[in-house]
């Protein structure tokens, strides 16, 4: 054998397919994006108002650069591009996926702190446990308000929405179907359907509170 054959050998050929690690990460990352996907659809309905669904998964722009980015890695894991000429189908596949993610983190900035934002937090709980009064923070309301719960844990659902949080504010229930609310202006009490836990009726806003002190 010369030395000239010695020297040009011909290169082994980069396996086409994945490690069994990667594939595995792969698929993985494929039923994250599955799921998330699914949270955020459900969370952008949610006709329950779903407390953990408005914190966490009602912005769809948030969701969108989630979703492409986990689809963009399961492309990198089980989709490699190991030749631009021979790979042009997948190296499309990847621009567009960053394109989608680039659209949501564009209308997540326009968008998504301005009308997808929601904030909860619980202040005290019905006698039978089963309601719960929160003070909310919301975009498009960016005062707070006093909402009604009901259920806990995951299964809380934002029910109605009282009135306004007002100067000197302390709240409580008198009983399971009676809130008492209490501030700068008197001292008001809210009855509660015992059928349906509706309030029969809401706070009017602090202003005309204070112009018609109880």
């Amino acid at each position: 054998m010369s030395s000239v054959s010695r020297i040009i050998t011909p290169l082994q050929p980069r396996p086409s397919k994945p490690s069994p690690p990667r594939a595995a990460a792969g698929w993985v990352a494929v039923g994250l994006a599955v799921a998330v996907a699914a949270v955020f659809t459900v969370g952008g309905v949610n006709p329950w108002n779903n407390v953990v669904l408005l914190s966490y998964f009602a912005d769809p722009f948030f969701g969108l650069m989630v979703v492409a980015g986990l689809t963009y890695l399961a492309l990198w894991l089980l989709l490699p591009v190991r030749s631009e000429a021979k790979h042009r189908g997948r190296l499309a596949v990847r621009i567009s996926v960053v394109l989608i993610a680039v659209a949501g983190l564009f209308g997540f900035g326009l968008y998504g702190t301005h009308f997808y934002d929601y904030t909860g937090q619980e202040v005290v709980r019905s006698p039978d446990g089963e309601r719960a009064l929160a003070i909310v923070v919301r975009s498009g309301a960016p005062d707070p308000r006093i909402h009604l719960y009901e259920g806990s844990g995951l299964a809380t659902v934002d029910v109605a929405d009282l009135g306004p949080l007002c100067p000197g504010n302390d709240m409580s229930f008198a009983d399971d179907t009676t809130v008492l609310i209490r501030n700068s202006y008197g001292e008001f009490s809210i009855r509660l359907d015992s059928a349906s836990g509706m309030p029969t009726e809401v706070m009017a806003t602090c202003s005309d509170l204070a112009a018609n002190p109880g």
